[in-house]
């Protein structure tokens, strides 16, 4: 596990400077096939971090394992850009995906490191713990969500023009839209830092980043998908996130962008 002390400013954030508090251990678990609940698996990684591979291949290993048992389990890669003065450039890499890790270090006093995952806004450990993730992820499996989100869309593709008509249900008041633009099947050779030498495979990690104010139950969010980022091994995770606590109370998500498309 890496730590770096950082001095948290007060900055613009999506969540707002708040202070959220940690959720209880509810101590309870299920199977997974008897889910009806979701989960979203946040993880802040970085390739300049030599502990985040290990990590990586987990948030991997859980979307493998969602995807065959089609439990609602999203995952999202935020590489974050303090590790970048090593002597490799994360491409992928932005402070805005770091804002967003300290708001969340805010949250729980954890303090700000990679590798870190967080589910549903609720839970934080080490990212590479495979006994700590399943455990949560299960717990919140079973949590029966009080809001439901749903989610279509239209692509132009010689355009890259994206259009997301959504529909929310359920208690969303004071809480954030977040669209989560994600790209798959990522590799990259490091050349220098801790990693030096390694091919490094990325999957779920998030290319662009939005907050929408929630002021009604529906709407439509569009895009232009840069040119750097291959539709065709994309999707889109769409969140509903609570300012005050920072819980996530409803996803959904879009696997596939097209099956076309550079």
């Amino acid at each position: 596990m890496k730590s770096l002390v950082l001095v948290l400013s007060v900055a613009f954030f999506c969540f707002g400077a708040v202070n959220w508090e940690k959720p209880k251990d509810s101590g309870e678990t299920v199977k997974v096939h008897e889910s009806k609940g979701f989960a979203v698996v946040e993880l802040f990684t970085s390739e300049g971090c030599s502990s985040c591979p290990a990590a990586d291949d987990l948030l991997h290993k859980i979307k493998q394992e969602a995807e065959k048992s089609g439990n609602k389990v999203y995952t999202l890669a935020f590489h974050i850009d303090y590790w970048n003065y090593l002597g490799w450039i994360d491409e992928f890499s932005s402070p805005e995906y770091t804002q967003r890790q300290k708001a969340y270090s805010r949250k729980f006093g954890s303090g700000v490191y990679t590798p870190q995952m967080v589910i549903n806004g609720r839970w934080e450990f080490i990212g590479s713990n495979s006994v700590k993730a399943h455990s949560n992820i299960e717990d919140e499996l079973i949590r029966k969500p009080r809001v439901q989100v749903e989610l279509d869309h239209i692509l132009a593709l010689k355009e890259r023009d994206l259009e997301v008509n959504y529909k929310i249900e359920g208690q969303s008041e004071d809480s954030d839209l977040i669209f989560a633009l994600v790209e798959n099947r990522l590799e990259r050779g490091i050349m220098r830092g801790e990693n030096r030498g390694r091919t490094l495979k990325h999957e779920s990690v998030v290319r662009l980043l939005q907050t929408v104010e929630i002021d009604q139950k529906s709407g439509q969010w569009k895009v232009k998908i840069p040119l750097d980022i291959k539709i065709a091994n994309s999707g889109l995770i769409v969140l509903v996130q609570e300012k005050d606590n920072g819980e996530i109370i409803a996803a959904s998500e879009i696997k596939q962008l097209s099956k076309k498309g550079l």
